[in-house]
C-alpha cells in the first residue's frame, strides 16, 4: 500500500513538473512575441514629434508658449491655412537655417527643417538612431552642373501615423531638408500632385 502511494506521489510530482515546464515555455513565448510587437509596431505607432512639437496634437495657439521666437502667418483660401516660422533652429544638435510649421484647422500637421548640406549626414545618422533603418532609400536627380546630373540621397521612415523624410538637396545644392508629415499632410500632398483635368467648355 505504502509503495503504491509513493509511486502515486512520484507520478503526481512529475506531472506537476511537466505542467510547470509547459507553462514556463508559454510565458517565454508570449514575452518574446511582446518584445517583437513592441519593436516592430509599438515605436512606429507613437506620435510623431520634433522636440516639444507633436504633430497632430500641438495647436496653433500653443506655438508662442513653446518658443517665443516663433512668428506665424495666416493664408486665406489655401492649405495649410497657417504657417509658423523659427529661424534659426536646430535639429540633432545641428544648426538649421529655418523651421517651418504648417497647420490644418489650427493643428500641426507638417514640419519642414532647412539646413546646410554639410550637416546632412550627421542629421541622417541621428534619425537612424531614433527611427532605425529607413523604410525607403533612393537616389534622386537634384539638378545639373555642366550638363552632368547631380544625384542626391532621399531617406524615408514610414510611421503608422505619418512619415519622416530627409532629402540631401532641397533642390538647392547647398541646402538639405528634413520633413515630418502626418497622414493628413500626406493626403493633402497626394491631392496636389494629381493632375488637374480641365472641363470642356462645350459647344453649341
Amino acid at each position: 500500500m505504502a509503495a503504491g502511494v509513493h509511486v502515486g506521489i512520484l507520478f503526481l510530482g512529475e506531472e506537476i513538473a511537466v505542467r510547470q515546464t509547459a507553462l514556463f515555455t508559454v510565458v517565454m513565448i508570449l514575452c518574446v512575441l511582446g518584445v517583437f510587437v513592441y519593436l516592430s509596431h509599438g515605436v512606429g505607432s507613437a506620435p510623431l514629434a520634433f522636440k516639444n512639437y507633436v504633430l497632430g496634437v500641438t495647436r496653433l495657439s500653443e506655438m508662442e508658449q513653446i518658443d517665443s521666437r516663433v512668428k506665424c502667418s495666416k493664408w486665406a483660401g489655401v492649405i495649410p491655412e497657417d504657417e509658423c516660422y523659427l529661424a534659426p533652429g536646430t535639429i540633432a544638435d545641428q544648426d538649421a537655417r529655418e523651421v517651418i510649421f504648417s497647420f490644418y484647422d489650427e493643428k500641426l500637421e507638417r514640419i519642414l527643417i532647412r539646413l546646410d548640406h554639410a550637416k546632412f549626414e550627421k542629421v541622417v545618422s541621428a534619425l537612424k538612431d531614433t527611427y532605425g533603418p529607413p523604410t525607403a532609400e533612393k537616389n534622386v536627380t537634384a539638378g545639373y552642373r555642366k550638363d552632368a546630373a547631380i544625384q542626391g540621397k532621399e531617406y524615408t521612415w514610414k510611421r503608422i501615423n505619418g512619415d519622416v523624410t530627409a532629402k540631401e538637396y532641397s533642390p538647392r545644392l547647398d541646402e538639405s531638408t528634413v520633413s515630418y508629415r502626418t497622414s493628413r499632410a500626406i493626403e493633402e500632398d497626394q491631392k496636389q500632385q494629381k493632375p488637374q483635368t480641365k472641363k470642356g467648355s462645350g459647344g453649341p
